[in-house]
């Protein structure tokens, strides 16, 4: 009888520890690592699904900074073979597996899903609330101003091209709907009864139920000037009268830099964003890309509220004397005013105006 009692409260004690074992995700946020997740997006009905968005998320815990960097599915991996083809032929796994390998970077985690599984879990969250700054024409059209979008509205929001800003303007529409994703993410509190209904909804993942509620739990800490989207640096080239995306090795392992990027109190490293205020297609990544060259954090890029400024703005925000001078010597232009916030999240907001298009 002992023994049965002695074996039982063995095993209690064996499960307890198997159950406060912190998991991977859990000890490198506790340890400040910098995460990765791989985030594969499939179309199609029939198996097997073709390959439709390949998007690397990208999150250091100390700095709360994300970057989703967007690679194309047709991104050459070898002399002869994109991503899509090595997906068809050999699966999620050794995608991931080449992804690593190529941009020299460990992917710890994976979330392989489809459109039908993203409208799940947008259901799941009750919908997300988007600011909409430009009519869009889906079913009646979205107006303009703030409204809750259902899932599938939500992949309406951000598949839409807009022929005056391509790309550029829907990866304006990603920051903002990656920053409300978090906000309701964060405020939803799931339990482990949702986390497990969210873990449902994708196809593949290595994901554990306590990952989503130690990811829903640092959701609390992200701001939306931490938020970063990029398009991993390369060229279209053609072969056989077929369009390809070709890497630039050297400006990748640059970005991969810059993102992982540690910055300390002491460093005097000048926060910014850059908002495109004149509407040329693609500015304000132009104009980021002009200031990370001189060293300065661009944290946000994205739209001004409007696209009639004529003048470029450049706004101390932080009342730090000096960081908006020096800002606008790197920009050409613009003048230095004072709109000081005592929380601000950056020290210098760019407002890219009409002005700078002479100066290009």
């Amino acid at each position: 009888m002992k023994r049965i009692i002695l074996a039982l409260i063995l095993i209690v004690l064996l499960a307890s520890l198997f159950l406060l074992r912190k998991s991977a995700l859990e000890r490198r946020l506790e340890g400040k690592e910098r995460l990765s997740f791989l985030i594969i997006g499939l179309e199609g009905v029939e198996e097997p699904q073709s390959l439709k968005d390949i998007l690397l998320i990208n999150y250091q815990p100390n700095t709360k900074r994300i970057a989703l960097v967007i690679i194309p599915p047709q991104t050459l991996v070898t002399e002869s073979m994109k991503l899509s083809t090595l997906y068809r032929q050999k699966g999620y796994l050794l995608v991931k597996e080449t992804l690593e390998g190529l941009l020299d970077l460990e992917i710890p985690f994976y979330v392989v899903l489809d459109d039908q599984d993203i409208v799940r879990i947008i259901n799941l969250l009750g919908g997300i609330e988007v600011e909409i700054n430009q009519p869009l024409p889906y079913g009646n059209g979205f107006l303009e101003g703030k409204r809750r979008l259902s899932g599938k509205e939500c992949l309406a929001y951000l598949e839409f091209e807009e022929p005056r800003f391509g790309e550029f303007g829907k990866f304006s529409r990603w920051q903002r709907f990656i920053w409300t994703l978090i906000q309701r993410f964060g405020d939803f509190s799931p339990d482990s009864k949702l986390a497990r209904e969210l873990l449902k909804s994708s196809l593949l993942t290595n994901l554990k139920v306590k990952d989503i509620l130690a990811l829903a739990q640092e959701a609390e800490n992200i701001r939306e000037a931490g938020i970063e989207v990029e398009k991993i640096p390369g060229r279209t080239i053609y072969r056989d009268w077929m369009s390809y995306w070709q890497v630039d090795t050297l400006a990748t392992s640059q970005l991969f830099k810059e993102l992982s990027r540690e910055l300390g109190k002491g460093e005097g490293i000048i926060r910014v964003e850059v908002l495109n205020g004149c509407g040329r297609g693609g500015i304000a990544f132009q104009v980021a890309q002009d200031l990370r060259r001189e060293g300065l954090d661009v944290v946000n890029i994205g739209n001004a509220r409007n696209f009639k400024y004529r003048k470029t703005l450049i706004l101390n925000r932080s009342g730090k004397k000096g960081l908006a001078r020096e800002v606008a010597r790197v920009v050409g232009c613009g003048e230095p005013q004072d709109r000081i916030e005592k929380k601000a999240l950056v020290d210098v907001t760019v407002i890219i105006g009409r002005d700078y298009l002479r100066i290009e």
